[in-house]
């Protein structure tokens, strides 16, 4: 789906997207809209949320935060995984609301900046702000039990933020090993977005592919999609709590991240093929 497909998808879909919160990992919830994921992480020592969607769904994350039996007031911080408005168009309400502070990637944060067509793609709704602090990758987000780890996954924008951490399951014991890539979608790294957009790095796609080449071999217990169609997490939602966690499943990110690596792949060899 093309960017600007999906404001229309939006415009026509807006009130369907609710969906009820569930929780995905130990202390890690996801709280909607049900196409672009935003997730909870309850530190114990405040809340973060990763990602805020569009303007319009705010006040569906707030009532799924309060459904959890959370204040979205405690909210402390808020991570955007990268600078498209799906994904950061509600991060000035939120922060308006909370006082959190924002952080985000420097790349995409002049992407935002310098060519704003590329985060809002003429979204009428967009609330510009301004991020509190840059990720650092040799620096993790450390807050109550979660030391967060992000790592620059450039492709899909330029500034692309991937998230590793693990996190405990008290009652039993275990430590899970959980991964969220920040922006996966190939829709920006294609000859017809490039041919469109001449001014857009060309060398993203190497960058899209070499990243995956290297993340596609990590360990990961809990796989956690940037939207919910990349991995079957809704389908799994009436496992929840008769059993084991169902979303551990070591191979939902091996999977994941060699689909897309071959899909960008084919793109290359498209592309090369085609000068």
């Amino acid at each position: 789906m093309s960017e600007i497909n999906s404001i229309n998808w939006y415009k026509g879909n807006i009130l369907k997207e609710y969906c009820e919160p569930f929780q995905i990992a130990p202390h890690v919830y996801y709280v909607g809209p049900a196409f672009v994921g935003c997730y909870l992480f309850d530190t114990g020592e405040g809340l973060i949320l990763l990602d805020q969607a569009l303007a319009e769904t705010i006040y569906l994350v707030f009532e799924n935060i309060r459904k959890l039996g959370f204040d979205p007031a405690d909210i402390k911080r808020l991570l955007i995984s990268h600078g498209h408005f799906d994904h950061c168009g509600g991060t000035r309400l939120v922060q308006e609301y909370t006082k959190a502070e924002i952080f985000m990637s420097r790349e995409d944060y002049r992407m935002m900046k310098e060519r704003p067509i590329w985060t809002t793609y003429g979204y009428e709704n967009w609330l510009p702000f301004e991020p509190d602090h840059f990720y650092d990758d040799e620096n993790p987000i450390e807050m109550g039990r979660f030391k967060i780890h992000t790592r620059l996954t450039p492709g899909h924008t330029p500034g692309t933020t991937s998230f590793f951490f693990e996190t405990t399951d008290e009652a039993t014991g275990e430590t899970f090993a959980c991964a969220l890539h920040g922006g996966i979608g190939l829709n920006t790294l294609n000859k017809e977005w490039f041919d469109d957009n001449p001014e857009w790095p060309k060398s993203l796609l190497d960058d899209y592919i070499a990243s995956l080449t290297v993340l596609k071999d990590l360990t990961v217990d809990i796989a956690i999609p940037s939207h919910a169609n990349q991995i079957p997490i809704f389908e799994k939602r009436h496992l929840i709590g008769k059993g084991p966690n169902p979303y551990v499943d070591r191979q939902a990110w091996p999977k994941l991240m060699n689909e897309r690596l071959q899909r960008a792949i084919d793109n290359k060899k498209a592309m090369t093929s085609s000068n």
